[in-house]
């Protein structure tokens, strides 16, 4: 008959419901071991010899109902067995299978991020991602993790944020729940878990509207005057070559000099730089996750997926004049680098954008802004999707609204009727 911790907890039938809780001590004690507690038989639907001959049979079972202890120090004394047994197994001294305590989710997205996610490109997403589930329900046990659960914290993602103060967009809410499913994968795959309370089809992406944010006339012109105030000179150059090219911040910082063919007038990007990222994992003697973590990494081959992205400069002359001016190091730094921009500026731009008034604009959104210009200037998609290195055409679709150039003949149509 299954008396044991380990097998009542997965046991249906109860009929008391959600009015009692097994709390398995230890997986290899039965319940009447377990000293004074108070126990009370009730009756679970267990199956009793071969599943297939014998079937299914009402056995009463002694469990303990957290509605019929007598005191508070019961409580103590069950705590205080798990917490003896936690530290033996940090210790060393006691298997995953006598521990009474089922694997938690803190312990599983450590384990996730330490023996599988740290050779993530994104891992840094992944280890932020994965934090926010420890913080929020990360002593819960794997099996207590229901698709409910998951369902109301993604609710939450929507409307406060990882932190509280601030909403996040549909598809980085997915994100969230994605990395959660990729864990309880993994679990099932080492054994830690039975189910996935994620279903184990792609999780499916909510609507969200494309970002697409660029500076007016008004304000390109507080930037351009707070840009020639500065005397960083590296942070000017960046600003002008990102708003020309419409490059990715990353593809910028990996731009080496060899790249650059100034006899033909072309640019080859081809490396992007990577800040902060990891080399190595482990779990230290603690029992806590320990990264290796690179300040710096250069990759070769692009975010879209290609190896190189083209761009011509022909018609480019402040990119040429940046890019002539930085060969010869002039009021660029006191050394010749292979890097074109070997120099970051995050901490220039914060307090330059700051200085200028202008709100809601990020480093990425000089990107839309040289996406939007163009369309504006009635240039078809494909041919910025090209000048962007967009993987997909649904990625240049954002700026198929900025055109006005559909509505000359409409516009043309509506004033003839009604002014003939």
């Amino acid at each position: 008959m299954p008396k044991n911790l380990k097998d009542l907890k997965k046991f249906k039938g109860n009929d008391y419901g959600s009015d009692w809780i097994l709390l398995p001590v230890d997986r290899k004690k039965k319940v009447e071991e377990i000293k004074n507690l108070d126990l009370h038989e009730v009756n679970v639907c267990g199956y009793v010899g071969n599943k297939n001959e014998a079937g299914n049979r009402r056995v009463p079972v002694k469990l303990l109902r957290l509605d019929k202890l007598n005191d508070q120090g019961q409580f103590k004394q069950l705590f205080d067995i798990l917490e003896e047994k936690k530290k033996a197994k940090r210790k060393g001294n006691l298997s995953n299978e006598t521990l009474g305590v089922e694997h938690t989710l803190s312990e599983l997205i450590d384990k996730f991020l330490v023996d599988v996610a740290w050779e993530f490109k994104d891992f840094k997403s992944y280890r932020q991602r994965g934090g926010y589930w420890k913080r929020v329900i990360g002593d819960l046990p794997l099996s207590e993790v229901t698709t409910g659960l998951v369902k109301e914290h993604k609710y939450i993602l929507k409307s406060n944020g990882p932190h509280g103060t601030s909403n996040l967009k549909p598809a980085t809410v997915n994100r969230y729940v994605e990395t959660l499913q990729r864990a309880f994968r993994f679990a099932q795959d080492i054994g830690w878990a039975n189910d996935c309370p994620i279903s184990n089809k792609k999780v499916p992406k909510d609507p969200e509207v494309k970002r697409v944010r660029w500076l007016d006339d008004d304000e390109l012109k507080r930037l351009f005057d707070a840009v020639e105030l500065s005397t960083n000179q590296n942070l000017k150059d960046l600003i002008h070559f990102a708003l020309n090219s419409g490059c990715r911040e990353s593809e910028a910082l990996g731009l080496r000099w060899k790249d650059i063919d100034f006899k033909n007038k072309v640019i080859n990007f081809r490396v992007v730089k990577r800040e902060r990222q990891c080399m190595g994992a482990k779990i230290d003697e603690n029992g806590e996750p320990e990264f290796e973590m690179a300040a710096t990494v250069y990759e070769e081959g692009l975010k879209n997926g290609d190896d190189v992205k083209v761009q011509k400069l022909e018609n480019m002359p402040q990119v040429l004049e940046i890019l002539y001016r930085r060969r010869g190091q002039e009021d660029c730094g006191p050394f010749v680098s292979e890097r074109v921009f070997p120099n970051a500026v995050k901490r220039s731009w914060q307090t330059l954008i700051k200085s200028t008034g202008i709100e809601n604009f990020r480093w990425h959104d000089f990107r839309h802004c040289c996406g939007s210009y163009l369309r504006q200037d009635g240039k078809d998609l494909g041919i910025i999707g090209s000048h962007l290195g967009h993987k997909s055409s649904a990625s240049t679709a954002r700026y198929s609204h900025l055109s006005g150039e559909e509505t000359l003949e409409t516009g043309a149509a509506i004033s003839k009727k009604l002014y003939g």
